[in-house]
């Protein structure tokens, strides 16, 4: 009889937050370093958004950047999903 197979333990989650400081412009470059061995999202304050904007994109066309735009774009009504506790339960640890 053959064992059941685990599956591999998955990655951990890493949720990195920026606002609007000049130390975001090194976002890219964490991000970047992050990702060799973690699943990473971005969330960003508008201001952030800025300094993120003047140095290099972000590692991959795919790093998820979330803004207040996705934290109100979403929520319509009492009951629907509010993005921020969605993070918090998708996060291992937030940077």
């Amino acid at each position: 009889m053959m064992e059941p197979q685990t599956p591999p333990p998955r990655r951990l989650r890493v949720l990195v937050a920026a606002t609007g400081s000049v130390a975001g412009v090194k976002v890219p470059q964490l991000v970047a370093a992050l990702q060799q061995r973690y699943d990473v999202k971005v969330m960003v304050t508008e201001r952030a958004r800025e300094f993120l904007e003047l140095r290099e994109p972000l590692p991959t066309p795919t790093t998820e950047v979330l803004t207040d735009a996705h934290e109100w774009g979403q929520w319509k009504q009492v009951g629907d999903e509010v993005l921020h506790n969605e993070l918090r339960r998708w996060a291992d640890m937030l940077v």
